[in-house]
């Protein structure tokens, strides 16, 4: 017990002198009205870069512009450039939400740069000619190729003298998270390191050890964790199915669900369908995107969702389905502003990309839907037969065959996930696991990106995940006193039982690199010892050492 009480003493102590002299606070820019968004996040003019349309073919010379932004306001000789691989969208989307990367961007001297996905936003090939040839040319190969130019290119920009020698972390959430981990896994020689949130990666077809069931059934616990009844949304669901199969089924469900009168009215039983998909598509934002602040729904719009959903037993359909309207008024109308709903039902370029070589099972709500291949090939054709698409264009395999699950050789890369993220049941780990410099983060009580990328953080765990990410991020140089701290407090929790003693190894001391006058400032530590008794999961935030 002495020693123990003396150990104690001392982190204590430690833990003070660091805080006084050595430590940094890092502060967080949100601002007001919208606590998703990033008052400092400001970009100069658009920018872009030419890429091949396809990297592979060295007889093809077309070439396309692939839009960026970038940010130096930070930047200092030899600093590092923190990279977002953009995801399914515009970039436009993502400039002002990836608040972490504008947290530390300061206390690293980076330079910030967000690239969009090819086929997004402005970065289009061939124009607007959407065809069958053009989507083939939509894929994660490609776009990873894309980035991999762009940084080459930008070194060179930012550090003309020594361009070789500046470090680049990638940065994305969901499939921009696919794509961090895939460039650490492909290009290693062009980035150093990875923060991949929200990415599940092992939710492929056939991907050994994942539960195809986990996304419905996360799916299902946050709802329920929410305050609704399932069966009851099953029930609503289940009447718009039935009454979408006749014509007075489907006149009812215009005019009760408000469908716009010139792009969404249902005409046929595949209209029914399509209106059952964006729900699904709804409800499952809503359960990955279920923040404590408002953010285009509602805060906590789960709650908002099961608050206003109500079904009494013995209802008729009409009355069953009617009731799922509060599910659109939360997610498709949350200023309450719109008279009707307009339903997109063809996003051609997330279906290119799901139709050739991306898919992960997802049938949530209709209890006798189970996944199947066939029916999404099908589906494929139906969305995109007009295109020219064929099911032989489809490689559900292909993915785990080009880039693995599991990583083996891999280096330096952090997969977080939310415990209430629908998806986290396909990450790299659904626990706090160190195996080697791949670090897996689980955030107690959290969504979709939240407590990790985006800027409004819970205060219980705000810190710890982002110094998980920064000690990441520091991989090159690490301060020996924080490590000699890293040791002690890593015995420390082990003793208490904070951490799981069979998890529990002793840092690398041998891979140790002492400063030598770099931008790295020193590393922040909890202030506060109260912090060890919280609800982070210890594991995987202690590992600091590659």
């Amino acid at each position: 017990m002495g020693i123990f009480l003396h150990t104690v003493i001392f982190l204590q102590v430690f833990t003070l002198i660091i805080n006084a002299y050595y430590l940094p606070e890092i502060q967080f820019g949100v601002g007001e009205g919208d606590p998703g968004k990033c008052i400092r996040c400001s970009w100069g003019k658009e920018e872009f870069f030419t890429v091949p349309i396809d990297h592979f073919a060295y007889t093809d010379a077309r070439t396309f512009k692939l839009r960026y932004f970038i940010n130096v306001t930070h930047f200092v000789p030899n600093g590092p450039i923190f990279f977002y691989t953009g995801g399914e969208a515009t970039i436009m989307r993502y400039l002002d939400r990836m608040g972490f990367v504008w947290d530390i961007a300061k206390e690293f001297g980076a330079a910030i740069v967000f690239a969009e996905h090819r086929f997004f936003g402005k970065s289009h090939a061939e124009g607007s000619n959407i065809s069958v040839k053009t989507l083939g040319y939509l894929t994660a190969e490609q776009g990873l190729a894309d980035y991999a130019m762009l940084i080459t290119h930008l070194k060179q920009v930012v550090e003309p003298t020594s361009c070789q020698k500046i470090p680049v972390i990638a940065f994305g959430g969901s499939y921009a998270g696919f794509m961090t981990a895939w460039m650490r896994v492909k290009y290693p020689h062009i980035i150093d390191g990875g923060v991949a949130s929200s990415a599940p990666i092992h939710s492929f077809i056939n991907a050994e050890g994942y539960e195809s069931s986990s996304l419905n059934r996360l799916t299902g616990r946050a709802l329920e964790r929410s305050g609704c009844n399932l069966e009851k949304i099953h029930a609503s669901y289940e009447a718009i199915y039935k009454l979408s199969r006749t014509d007075k089924g489907r006149a009812f469900l215009n005019k009760a669900l408000r469908l716009n009168q010139t792009e969404s009215l249902l005409q046929t039983s595949k209209d029914g369908d399509e209106l059952l998909l964006m729900l699904q598509y709804g409800m499952q934002d809503m359960t990955m995107f279920n923040f404590p602040y408002p953010v285009k729904f509602p805060a906590w719009p789960l709650k908002e969702f099961c608050k206003s959903f109500v079904l009494r037993d013995n209802q008729s359909l009409e009355e069953n389905a009617t009731a799922i309207v509060s599910q659109l008024q939360v997610y498709y109308n949350a200023s309450g502003e719109d008279q009707s709903f307009c339903l997109d039902f063809l996003v051609l370029h997330r279906n290119g990309s799901k139709c050739m070589q991306q898919r992960s099972p997802f049938d949530p709500f209709l209890k006798d839907c189970p996944y199947s291949i066939e029916k999404r090939i099908n589906d494929c054709e139906k969305k995109l037969g007009h295109l020219g698409y064929d099911r032989k264009f489809y490689r559900p395999n292909w993915v785990v065959v080009n880039y693995g699950l599991t990583y083996p050789t891999a280096t330096n890369i952090v997969f977080s996930n939310g415990d209430l993220d629908p998806w986290s049941g396909g990450g790299w780990s659904t626990k706090n696991v160190t195996k080697g410099s791949l670090v897996s983060l689980i955030v107690k009580d959290g969504a979709h990106n939240y407590g990790d990328l985006h800027h409004n953080m819970d205060n219980r765990f705000a810190p710890f995940i982002k110094n998980a990410f920064i000690n990441v991020l520091n991989h090159r140089e690490t301060n020996f006193i924080l490590t000699v701290f890293a040791v002690l407090f890593t015995t420390y929790l082990a003793l208490i039982g904070i951490l799981d003693r069979n998890l529990f190894h002793p840092l690398r001391l041998d891979n140790i690199q002492q400063p030598n006058g770099s931008y790295f400032k020193p590393l922040t530590i909890p202030r506060s010892w109260s912090w060890a008794k919280s609800n982070i999961q210890w594991q995987g935030w202690i590992h600091w050492i590659f």
